[in-house]
């Protein structure tokens, strides 16, 4: 019965160690008309996300990328985002959400 509860308690204690651990995942795709890739990461520890992707048109080259960073504060989390299209303009946001006192609420 003790080799089965510690057992468990280090299954337990490798699992949260993985869970917390910062996490990268990249994904690549080619078209007949375009190619590009997608990386998201994620730490918990640190209450970041950070989404880049990039794609480019075979015809001509043109590339179209799009940058969205994600952190947590005290009070909510802020958002970071850029985009670019393939005619080579790009729009910029920034955004701070605050919880509300009570926590979020559900429609």
């Amino acid at each position: 019965m003790l080799k089965i509860l510690i057992a468990t308690t280090a299954l337990a204690t490798l699992a949260t160690a993985v869970e917390a651990a910062p996490r990268t995942r990249t994904q690549s795709f080619d078209g007949p008309r375009y190619a590009g890739a997608r990386t998201v990461g994620r730490d918990w520890a640190a209450g970041s996300f950070a989404r880049d992707a990039s794609l480019t048109r075979k015809s001509d080259g043109a590339v179209a990328s799009r940058s969205v960073d994600r952190q947590r504060t005290e009070s909510g989390w802020s958002l970071d985002g850029t985009a670019t299209g393939f005619r080579g303009n790009t729009r910029t946001w920034s955004r701070d959400v605050t919880r509300p006192a009570g926590g979020l609420r559900r429609r």
